[in-house]
């Protein structure tokens, strides 16, 4: 029987989207997906790792998250001998000491434009259970499995843990850091000359001419990238 994350594939054939539903059983094999195995996991973040992405017209400044994956023998992941799976606790628990936060894995989201409850949803597999968020849809298209992102859907999700004071706003030092580094890969680009390298380096200035801060859930514009006045 399918546990609180499990969800079944449809029957595979071209255009089926496999939606992550629990809890229904694992079926016959026509319904399980062709992909390598991916253990359950939690999303972490570090105050050092911030995204800046152009979102609707703004660029923001959001949490970049990890996926800890609850594989044993690995990355500090003990194997319960009854069961076979991953004990991440103390793993964990390390990584909290080094600053890392843990993103509640059974909170309520938004995906795809629906409520959502819980990040994890688990496929049946064809070599064993497939762990994916709820922004990732796999369905099928020539046979094959591919995986479809709600990327704006993502990206409001890691800007909503700052809003709900669940992820501490970025710090000015890692935000002026972060500005330097992007400030740097443009002024690389365009000194290469050439049609892509300019399009991309014109993407790095709109980010920093529109730099947002997400800050208690509302926004406010940074210190503007030639100004001297200190935050």
């Amino acid at each position: 029987m399918a546990t609180n994350r499990d969800s079944a594939a449809r029957n595979q054939t071209d255009g089926t989207v496999l939606v992550g539903r629990k809890p229904v059983p694992a079926a016959s094999p026509t319904n399980t997906l062709r992909l390598d195995p991916l253990a359950d996991f939690v999303f972490l973040h570090h105050p050092h790792r911030w995204d800046v992405v152009l979102h609707e017209d703004k660029a923001l400044l959001i949490p970049a998250l990890r996926k800890f994956h609850f594989e044993p023998g690995v990355s500090g992941v003990h194997q319960v001998r009854a069961t076979g799976l991953g004990n991440a606790a103390p793993a964990l628990a390390t990584l909290g000491e080094r600053g890392w936060t843990v993103i509640d894995p059974n909170m309520e989201v938004k995906a795809w434009g629906k409520t959502e409850d819980g990040y994890v949803r688990e496929f049946a597999g064809h070599r064993g259970p497939v762990h994916l968020d709820v922004w990732t849809k796999p369905y099928i298209l020539g046979g094959q499995v591919v995986l479809d992102i709600d990327d704006a859907g993502f990206i409001e999700f890691r800007a909503s843990l700052v809003a709900a004071r669940l992820v501490p706003p970025c710090d000015k030092i890692v935000r002026k850091a972060l500005q330097t580094r992007m400030r740097r890969a443009m002024i690389k680009r365009r000194t290469t000359e050439t049609a892509q390298s300019i399009a991309a380096s014109e993407v790095y200035e709109q980010k920093l001419a529109a730099f947002t801060v997400i800050d208690g859930g509302k926004t406010r514009a940074s210190t503007p990238p030639n100004s001297s006045k200190e935050d």
